[in-house]
């Protein structure tokens, strides 16, 4: 009768103890998931945080030049750029302070290399507001496009 006793105990210990292993071994199923995620979240961060490095960057630049200034148009970012365009965006009541037929000459810009510049004339007069908008649009040798609008004030 002890013996029988001992072993409906020893019997319960056990189901107990395959329950909290159970329950441990979920947990820990779960825990591996989300570390899973997690891992998961930090590569892709990674990943963009690189593509960011190499990325490409267009800004403009104002300076002055021996008969009047120039709007410089630079690759700032780290890899080729191509079809580059510049859009004046339009306010009312004030001219646009480049030449138009330069504009259709010179753009798009076919490529522009990293740290590359090139330029155009600016006409400042007094239809010439003090600060007006651009648009530059640019494209990635693969085929991403990009859109930034910058205030510039000459």
């Amino acid at each position: 009768m002890i013996s029988t006793l001992v072993a409906v105990i020893a019997i319960i210990i056990s189901l107990v103890s395959l329950r909290r292993t159970r329950l441990f071994n979920d947990r820990q199923l779960g825990f591996l998931a989300e570390n899973d995620k997690l891992i998961r979240l930090q590569r892709s961060q990674l990943e963009q945080a690189e593509k960011e490095k190499i990325a490409s960057d267009v800004s403009v630049r104002v300076y002055n030049a021996a008969n009047g200034k120039r709007l410089g148009i630079v690759n700032s970012g780290r890899v080729l750029v191509e079809n580059v365009t510049l859009k004046y965006l339009e306010q009312a009541e004030y001219g646009s302070p480049f030449i138009p037929e330069e504009l259709r000459e010179k753009l798009p810009f076919k490529h522009i290399h990293p740290g590359e510049e090139h330029n155009v004339i600016l006409v400042l007069h007094d239809q010439t507001p003090m600060s007006f908008d651009v648009q530059l649009n640019w494209e990635e040798n693969d085929g991403l496009k990009y859109t930034k609008t910058t205030t510039i004030t000459p």
